[in-house]
């Protein structure tokens, strides 16, 4: 976390450690993954999660409703289990979108549906302040600006409270705490996440996750 920080502020941050820790290892802002050089020289490429979907669309899908993404892609995507546009948006991007497993690219734009704890990127917005970072289809980090508005934070818990008593068990429980915490006053702030396995993954050239994980507990016994 930083704070005065925001999204825009986390995704400098997370290239310039990338890149970093990638000059640090082999003196030269690369990776290897799956056996194909990876390019970390910043700034990385940024692209708008529906701007890639309406492109396999071939039309606008920022607006569409949950029938709309249905009646286009439900037979191409797996949008049985997508409760709103949003949540569908994601799965076609990530289920049919392909992304250049050469580069590090930014995903901007997240539906707010599907980031509880991200600032909306203004008043209003469908779309959270956010970020992902993919390479091809691999994940390498998530960084967002800090939702700090309690009123929007607990309309937000408010619906992963409903998802998760629907049966959801990765939606947020309603964090009491954290609210009040809020109406005292969080400043602006930005946070991310790297994947620091995925990471080590990269700057090695391993070819699975089993050979870098950093947790010795989740390795197979070896007797």
């Amino acid at each position: 976390y930083e704070a005065y920080g925001d999204c825009a502020r986390m995704m400098d941050l997370t290239e310039t450690l990338v890149q970093g820790a990638a000059l640090a290892v082999s003196g030269k802002p690369a990776g290897r993954l799956g056996g194909r050089e990876v390019d970390l020289t910043r700034p990385w490429p940024r692209l708008r999660m529906a701007d890639e979907v309406s492109r396999l669309a071939g039309s606008d899908v920022s607006a569409w409703d949950l029938d709309a993404f249905k009646s286009a892609f439900g037979k191409k995507a797996n949008l049985a289990v997508c409760r709103d546009p949003g949540e569908a948006l994601v799965a076609v991007f990530e289920g049919l979108c392909r992304l250049d497993p050469s580069r590090p690219v930014f995903v901007t734009g997240h539906p707010v549906s599907v980031s509880p704890l991200a600032q909306r990127e203004a008043p209003g917005s469908p779309w959270a302040d956010r970020y992902e970072v993919f390479l091809g289809d691999m994940e390498l980090a998530n960084g967002f600006s800090e939702l700090n508005d309690p009123d929007d934070q607990r309309g937000r818990f408010a619906q992963q409270a409903r998802l998760r008593a629907g049966g959801d068990e990765e939606a947020q429980p309603v964090d009491e705490e954290y609210l009040e915490a809020l109406e005292y006053g969080l400043p602006p702030t930005g946070g991310l996440g790297l994947g620091l396995d995925r990471l080590t993954m990269l700057l090695t050239g391993a070819d699975s996750i089993r050979d870098v994980i950093l947790f010795p507990l989740l390795k197979p016994r070896i007797t």
